[in-house]
């Protein structure tokens, strides 16, 4: 993958004209000084079934507190006066190192609704958080990991021509 210290290699090189990843893959792409205006950010593409939508989401971030935790009620209020009391920590993190959090109350905030000119003017972190307010909920089982890997070692077949079918 390519980091922003690295120059963003093929995304900002002209050799890539799509990527379909998060939101933190435009840290990547903004890094590229000669792509100003070039570039844009579009939702998800979807599946043509019922009650498929244009978000999604793997990954991220999760808290958990143990229920024998000697200190469980310390914990829950920590964690809820930080991640959800307010959007001073979101805009926060957004401006200071372009992270958005799923908290959907910070994307009406001010941070959210900055016109990004390399992306031609678009507010993509308003959008961002729009689509993760569409994102259904989804038990993708213990095994989610495995399967990712799996079908990521297919992709060069089925790009060589192996058909679907015979890759899954």
């Amino acid at each position: 993958m390519c980091t922003p210290n690295s120059g963003g290699g093929p995304v900002n090189s002209g050799q890539v004209e799509s990527i379909t990843s998060g939101v933190w893959i435009s840290v990547t792409v903004h890094s590229g000084t000669d792509h100003s205006g070039k570039w844009s950010i579009a939702p998800t593409p979807r599946l043509y079934i019922e009650g498929s939508v244009n978000s999604s989401n793997i990954g991220g971030s999760s808290w958990y507190v143990l229920n024998r935790s000697k200190k469980k009620d310390v914990v829950i209020d920590f964690l809820n006066k930080i991640y959800a009391s307010g959007v001073e920590f979101y805009e926060t993190i957004l401006t200071n190192q372009g992270a958005v959090g799923s908290y959907l109350p910070a994307g009406g905030s001010v941070a959210y609704q900055q016109e990004d000119s390399y992306f031609v003017g678009q507010k993509i972190y308003a959008d961002f958080a729009n689509w993760i307010g569409d994102i259904p909920k989804v038990n993708y089982g213990i095994y989610t990991y495995e399967v990712d890997d799996d079908i990521a070692t297919q992709i060069p077949s089925i790009v060589q021509g192996m058909s679907i079918e015979k890759a899954l």
